[in-house]
Protein backbone atom coordinates (compact mmCIF):
# COMPACT_ATOMS: atom_id res chain seq x y z
CA UNK A 1 0.00 0.00 0.00
CA UNK A 2 2.98 2.44 0.35
CA UNK A 3 3.88 2.65 -3.28
CA UNK A 4 4.87 6.03 -5.24
CA UNK A 5 2.80 5.04 -7.95
CA UNK A 6 -1.09 4.58 -8.69
CA UNK A 7 -1.95 0.76 -8.67
CA UNK A 8 -5.40 -0.45 -10.09
CA UNK A 9 -8.33 0.01 -7.68
CA UNK A 10 -9.64 -3.35 -6.20
CA UNK A 11 -11.42 -5.27 -8.12
CA UNK A 12 -15.71 -4.24 -8.10
CA UNK A 13 -13.74 -0.11 -7.09
CA UNK A 14 -16.39 2.49 -8.28
CA UNK A 15 -14.67 3.73 -11.56
CA UNK A 16 -17.17 6.29 -13.05
CA UNK A 17 -15.76 9.86 -13.22
CA UNK A 18 -17.57 12.62 -13.00
CA UNK A 19 -17.22 14.79 -16.23
CA UNK A 20 -14.83 17.20 -14.84
CA UNK A 21 -12.95 19.30 -17.91
CA UNK A 22 -9.40 18.62 -17.21
CA UNK A 23 -8.49 22.32 -18.67
CA UNK A 24 -9.38 23.54 -15.04
CA UNK A 25 -5.86 21.75 -13.75
CA UNK A 26 -2.63 24.38 -13.51
CA UNK A 27 0.78 24.10 -13.01
CA UNK A 28 2.01 25.08 -9.66
CA UNK A 29 5.07 26.21 -8.36
CA UNK A 30 6.05 25.14 -4.28
CA UNK A 31 3.45 27.16 -2.16
CA UNK A 32 6.04 27.19 0.54
CA UNK A 33 9.09 28.27 -0.98
CA UNK A 34 8.20 29.21 -4.91
CA UNK A 35 10.07 26.87 -6.27
CA UNK A 36 9.30 25.20 -9.50
CA UNK A 37 10.05 22.61 -11.62
CA UNK A 38 9.60 19.88 -8.77
CA UNK A 39 9.82 16.21 -9.86
CA UNK A 40 6.39 14.10 -9.20
CA UNK A 41 6.32 12.01 -5.93
CA UNK A 42 3.44 10.22 -6.19
CA UNK A 43 0.15 9.82 -7.98
CA UNK A 44 -3.52 9.11 -6.50
CA UNK A 45 -6.99 9.54 -6.90
CA UNK A 46 -10.32 11.77 -5.54
CA UNK A 47 -11.14 8.42 -3.67
CA UNK A 48 -14.51 10.84 -2.40
CA UNK A 49 -15.94 11.37 -5.97
CA UNK A 50 -14.45 11.72 -9.01
CA UNK A 51 -12.01 9.06 -8.92
CA UNK A 52 -9.72 11.00 -11.36
CA UNK A 53 -6.02 10.89 -11.02
CA UNK A 54 -4.16 13.67 -9.60
CA UNK A 55 -0.38 13.91 -9.03
CA UNK A 56 1.42 15.65 -6.16
CA UNK A 57 5.73 17.28 -6.84
CA UNK A 58 8.43 17.17 -4.22
CA UNK A 59 9.86 20.29 -3.96
CA UNK A 60 13.73 19.87 -4.42
CA UNK A 61 14.36 23.01 -2.46
CA UNK A 62 12.63 23.07 0.70
CA UNK A 63 11.23 19.16 0.90
CA UNK A 64 7.21 20.05 1.10
CA UNK A 65 4.99 17.60 -0.94
CA UNK A 66 1.58 19.47 -3.08
CA UNK A 67 -0.43 19.12 -5.20
CA UNK A 68 0.91 19.60 -9.14
CA UNK A 69 -0.87 19.86 -11.13
CA UNK A 70 -3.98 21.42 -9.12
CA UNK A 71 -7.20 22.51 -10.01
CA UNK A 72 -7.69 26.34 -10.38
CA UNK A 73 -8.74 28.18 -7.60
CA UNK A 74 -12.29 29.31 -9.55
CA UNK A 75 -12.89 25.64 -10.28
CA UNK A 76 -12.10 23.85 -6.82
CA UNK A 77 -15.70 24.36 -5.87
CA UNK A 78 -17.26 21.57 -7.79
CA UNK A 79 -14.67 19.12 -6.14
CA UNK A 80 -17.15 20.16 -2.59
CA UNK A 81 -20.05 18.38 -2.94
CA UNK A 82 -22.88 18.89 -0.08
CA UNK A 83 -21.97 15.58 1.48
CA UNK A 84 -18.35 15.84 1.66
CA UNK A 85 -18.27 15.25 5.65
CA UNK A 86 -20.68 12.51 4.82
CA UNK A 87 -18.86 10.63 8.38
CA UNK A 88 -19.57 13.83 10.17
CA UNK A 89 -21.65 14.47 13.38
CA UNK A 90 -24.68 15.97 11.32
CA UNK A 91 -24.20 12.41 8.65
CA UNK A 92 -24.71 10.52 12.12
CA UNK A 93 -27.31 12.90 14.09
CA UNK A 94 -30.45 10.65 13.17
CA UNK A 95 -28.16 7.37 12.79
CA UNK A 96 -28.07 4.51 15.14
CA UNK A 97 -24.87 5.27 15.98
CA UNK A 98 -25.52 9.28 17.38
CA UNK A 99 -25.52 7.62 21.05
CA UNK A 100 -22.42 5.46 21.02
CA UNK A 101 -20.64 8.74 19.10
CA UNK A 102 -21.26 10.66 21.98
CA UNK A 103 -20.67 8.87 24.89
CA UNK A 104 -17.50 7.23 23.01
CA UNK A 105 -16.66 11.22 22.46
CA UNK A 106 -17.15 11.52 26.05
CA UNK A 107 -14.93 9.02 27.35
CA UNK A 108 -11.83 8.73 24.93
CA UNK A 109 -11.91 12.09 23.85
CA UNK A 110 -13.68 14.88 22.00
CA UNK A 111 -11.13 16.96 19.96
CA UNK A 112 -13.70 20.04 20.27
CA UNK A 113 -13.37 19.69 24.26
CA UNK A 114 -9.57 19.09 23.64
CA UNK A 115 -9.55 22.62 21.92
CA UNK A 116 -12.04 24.16 24.53
CA UNK A 117 -9.58 23.47 27.15
CA UNK A 118 -6.74 24.85 25.22
CA UNK A 119 -8.37 28.00 24.99
CA UNK A 120 -9.68 28.25 28.16
CA UNK A 121 -5.97 27.86 29.38
CA UNK A 122 -4.80 30.72 26.72
CA UNK A 123 -7.36 33.46 28.85
CA UNK A 124 -8.75 33.47 25.14
CA UNK A 125 -12.12 35.31 24.62
CA UNK A 126 -12.69 36.47 21.15
CA UNK A 127 -12.37 33.49 18.66
CA UNK A 128 -11.90 33.26 15.19
CA UNK A 129 -12.65 29.83 13.10
CA UNK A 130 -11.40 28.89 9.49
CA UNK A 131 -13.68 26.95 7.82
CA UNK A 132 -15.57 25.56 10.89
CA UNK A 133 -17.71 23.42 8.32
CA UNK A 134 -21.42 22.37 11.03
CA UNK A 135 -19.84 24.74 13.49
CA UNK A 136 -19.93 22.05 15.90
CA UNK A 137 -16.46 24.15 17.74
CA UNK A 138 -18.33 27.40 17.61
CA UNK A 139 -21.40 26.41 19.04
CA UNK A 140 -19.45 24.45 21.89
CA UNK A 141 -17.32 27.78 22.25
CA UNK A 142 -20.22 29.91 22.79
CA UNK A 143 -22.26 27.77 25.01
CA UNK A 144 -18.59 28.16 26.98
CA UNK A 145 -18.82 32.00 26.81
CA UNK A 146 -16.75 32.75 24.60
CA UNK A 147 -17.02 35.49 21.33
CA UNK A 148 -17.01 33.58 18.22
CA UNK A 149 -16.91 34.40 14.78
CA UNK A 150 -16.48 31.66 11.57
CA UNK A 151 -15.31 32.52 8.07
CA UNK A 152 -16.30 29.92 5.46
CA UNK A 153 -16.79 29.47 1.63
CA UNK A 154 -19.86 26.97 1.39
CA UNK A 155 -23.19 28.23 1.37
CA UNK A 156 -25.12 25.99 2.99
CA UNK A 157 -22.60 25.96 5.89
CA UNK A 158 -22.86 29.58 6.20
CA UNK A 159 -26.34 29.96 5.96
CA UNK A 160 -26.97 26.68 8.61
CA UNK A 161 -24.96 28.67 11.32
CA UNK A 162 -26.09 32.20 10.91
CA UNK A 163 -29.75 30.83 11.26
CA UNK A 164 -28.35 29.57 14.68
CA UNK A 165 -27.16 32.90 15.68
CA UNK A 166 -23.79 32.55 15.19
CA UNK A 167 -22.00 34.41 13.04
CA UNK A 168 -20.19 33.58 10.20
CA UNK A 169 -18.89 35.18 6.72
CA UNK A 170 -19.62 34.25 3.15
CA UNK A 171 -15.77 34.61 2.17
CA UNK A 172 -12.24 33.52 1.94
CA UNK A 173 -9.37 34.68 4.57
CA UNK A 174 -8.77 37.07 1.86
CA UNK A 175 -11.89 38.59 0.99
CA UNK A 176 -13.11 38.56 4.62
CA UNK A 177 -9.57 40.70 5.59
CA UNK A 178 -11.68 43.76 4.17
CA UNK A 179 -14.86 42.89 7.45
CA UNK A 180 -12.13 42.23 10.44
CA UNK A 181 -10.71 44.66 12.50
CA UNK A 182 -6.92 44.12 13.29
CA UNK A 183 -5.86 42.83 16.55
CA UNK A 184 -9.34 41.35 17.32
CA UNK A 185 -9.21 38.22 18.47
CA UNK A 186 -7.22 36.09 20.90
CA UNK A 187 -7.25 32.77 18.96
CA UNK A 188 -7.70 31.87 15.65
CA UNK A 189 -8.59 28.11 14.70
CA UNK A 190 -7.92 26.06 11.59
CA UNK A 191 -9.48 22.75 12.06
CA UNK A 192 -8.31 20.58 8.94
CA UNK A 193 -8.47 23.38 7.11
CA UNK A 194 -5.23 25.17 6.24
CA UNK A 195 -3.83 22.32 4.17
CA UNK A 196 -7.32 23.25 1.63
CA UNK A 197 -5.21 27.30 1.39
CA UNK A 198 -3.69 28.12 -2.19
CA UNK A 199 -1.55 30.55 -0.63
CA UNK A 200 -0.93 29.44 2.88
CA UNK A 201 2.15 32.10 3.47
CA UNK A 202 -0.17 35.04 2.92
CA UNK A 203 -3.17 33.29 5.07
CA UNK A 204 -0.72 33.43 8.00
CA UNK A 205 0.37 36.29 7.94
CA UNK A 206 -3.20 38.23 7.78
CA UNK A 207 -3.78 35.44 10.84
CA UNK A 208 -1.24 37.59 12.41
CA UNK A 209 -2.36 40.71 11.43
CA UNK A 210 -6.66 39.47 12.83
CA UNK A 211 -4.46 38.47 16.33
CA UNK A 212 -3.56 40.27 19.35
CA UNK A 213 -0.54 40.27 20.54
CA UNK A 214 0.82 37.06 21.87
CA UNK A 215 -2.72 35.68 19.89
CA UNK A 216 -2.70 31.85 20.28
CA UNK A 217 -2.99 29.88 16.80
CA UNK A 218 -4.35 26.58 16.22
CA UNK A 219 -3.81 24.15 13.48
CA UNK A 220 -4.78 20.74 12.68
CA UNK A 221 -4.17 18.84 9.93
CA UNK A 222 -3.12 15.66 8.45
CA UNK A 223 0.51 14.78 8.96
CA UNK A 224 2.38 13.13 5.51
CA UNK A 225 5.14 12.10 7.55
CA UNK A 226 3.41 9.96 9.80
CA UNK A 227 3.66 5.96 9.76
CA UNK A 228 0.09 6.01 8.66
CA UNK A 229 0.50 8.26 5.59
CA UNK A 230 3.76 5.72 4.63
CA UNK A 231 1.42 2.62 5.35
CA UNK A 232 -1.18 3.53 2.66
CA UNK A 233 0.75 5.69 0.64
CA UNK A 234 -1.81 7.07 -2.42
CA UNK A 235 -4.56 5.24 -0.45
CA UNK A 236 -4.29 7.27 2.59
CA UNK A 237 -7.26 9.39 3.25
CA UNK A 238 -4.98 12.35 4.54
CA UNK A 239 -4.08 13.04 0.61
CA UNK A 240 -7.53 13.87 0.22
CA UNK A 241 -6.72 15.15 -3.36
CA UNK A 242 -7.42 17.60 -5.26
CA UNK A 243 -8.67 19.21 -2.18
CA UNK A 244 -5.43 19.04 -0.43
CA UNK A 245 -3.43 21.58 -1.69
CA UNK A 246 -0.19 21.25 0.65
CA UNK A 247 0.64 18.09 2.66
CA UNK A 248 2.62 19.29 5.78
CA UNK A 249 4.81 16.97 7.94
CA UNK A 250 6.31 18.11 10.70
CA UNK A 251 9.12 19.98 9.81
CA UNK A 252 7.24 21.63 6.73
CA UNK A 253 4.48 22.82 9.21
CA UNK A 254 6.49 24.23 11.97
CA UNK A 255 8.65 26.05 9.50
CA UNK A 256 6.17 28.00 7.70
CA UNK A 257 4.23 29.04 10.61
CA UNK A 258 7.69 30.20 12.31
CA UNK A 259 8.23 31.88 8.97
CA UNK A 260 5.21 33.91 8.97
CA UNK A 261 6.50 35.29 12.42
CA UNK A 262 4.78 33.12 14.97
CA UNK A 263 7.12 31.26 18.13
CA UNK A 264 6.58 29.39 21.13
CA UNK A 265 5.43 26.33 18.45
CA UNK A 266 4.32 23.06 19.30
CA UNK A 267 3.53 20.03 17.20
CA UNK A 268 2.01 17.19 18.33
CA UNK A 269 0.22 14.20 17.40
CA UNK A 270 -3.68 14.56 17.99
CA UNK A 271 -5.74 10.94 17.61
CA UNK A 272 -7.62 10.96 14.43
CA UNK A 273 -9.28 7.55 13.79
CA UNK A 274 -11.53 8.52 10.98
CA UNK A 275 -8.40 9.20 8.70
CA UNK A 276 -7.02 5.40 9.35
CA UNK A 277 -10.47 3.53 8.82
CA UNK A 278 -11.26 5.71 5.67
CA UNK A 279 -7.79 4.79 4.29
CA UNK A 280 -8.78 0.91 4.94
CA UNK A 281 -11.96 2.16 2.37
CA UNK A 282 -10.28 3.35 -0.07
CA UNK A 283 -7.52 0.46 -0.59
CA UNK A 284 -10.61 -2.26 0.30
CA UNK A 285 -12.96 -0.38 -1.88
CA UNK A 286 -12.05 2.05 -4.31
CA UNK A 287 -13.53 4.94 -2.07
CA UNK A 288 -15.88 5.07 0.82
CA UNK A 289 -17.01 2.07 2.46
CA UNK A 290 -20.44 1.11 3.55
CA UNK A 291 -21.56 3.72 6.74
CA UNK A 292 -22.71 0.23 9.06
CA UNK A 293 -19.02 -1.25 8.58
CA UNK A 294 -16.98 2.44 8.95
CA UNK A 295 -18.46 2.87 12.34
CA UNK A 296 -18.22 -0.85 12.89
CA UNK A 297 -14.45 -0.59 12.69
CA UNK A 298 -14.30 3.17 14.12
CA UNK A 299 -15.52 3.15 17.16
CA UNK A 300 -13.45 0.45 18.80
CA UNK A 301 -10.39 2.00 17.17
CA UNK A 302 -11.32 4.93 18.83
CA UNK A 303 -11.52 3.26 22.34
CA UNK A 304 -8.14 2.48 21.98
CA UNK A 305 -6.79 5.74 19.74
CA UNK A 306 -5.05 7.48 22.89
CA UNK A 307 -2.86 4.41 23.39
CA UNK A 308 -2.08 3.68 19.67
CA UNK A 309 -0.82 7.36 19.83
CA UNK A 310 0.87 7.51 22.26
CA UNK A 311 2.84 3.54 20.84
CA UNK A 312 2.96 4.41 17.32
CA UNK A 313 1.76 8.20 16.24
CA UNK A 314 -1.36 9.33 14.54
CA UNK A 315 -2.23 10.48 11.10
CA UNK A 316 -2.98 13.71 12.12
CA UNK A 317 -1.39 16.60 14.16
CA UNK A 318 -1.89 19.83 15.92
CA UNK A 319 0.10 23.10 15.73
CA UNK A 320 0.00 25.85 18.45
CA UNK A 321 1.66 28.63 18.51
CA UNK A 322 1.89 32.36 19.53
CA UNK A 323 2.54 35.62 17.79
CA UNK A 324 5.60 37.29 18.27
CA UNK A 325 5.67 41.09 19.37
CA UNK A 326 8.83 42.45 18.15
CA UNK A 327 10.83 44.22 21.24
CA UNK A 328 10.33 47.59 20.06
CA UNK A 329 6.36 47.47 19.90
CA UNK A 330 6.72 45.51 23.42
CA UNK A 331 9.33 48.77 24.69
CA UNK A 332 6.36 51.32 23.02
CA UNK A 333 3.65 49.93 25.26
CA UNK A 334 6.02 50.52 28.53
CA UNK A 335 5.98 54.07 27.67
Amino acid sequence: MGTDELDPLPLGADLVMMSHDRNDLESSDCPLCGSGGNPRFLKSRDFLYTKEEFSIARCAACGALYTDPRVKKEAIAKYYPSKYSLYGTEATAKSRFCGLRQTIGAVFGNPNLRILRRLRGSGAKKVLEIGPGDGALLELLRENDFEVVGIETNDECVRRLNDRGIKCLKADLNEAMAFLPVSSFDAVIMHHAFEHLYEPIRALRSISSLLMDHGLLLIALPDAGSWEARLFGQFWRGLDLPRHLVHYDRITIRKVVSDAGFGSIQVVPVAFPSSFVESIGFYLFGGRMPVSLYFMIFYPLKAVSWLTMHLVGSGAIEVSALKLVSPCQDGDKGK
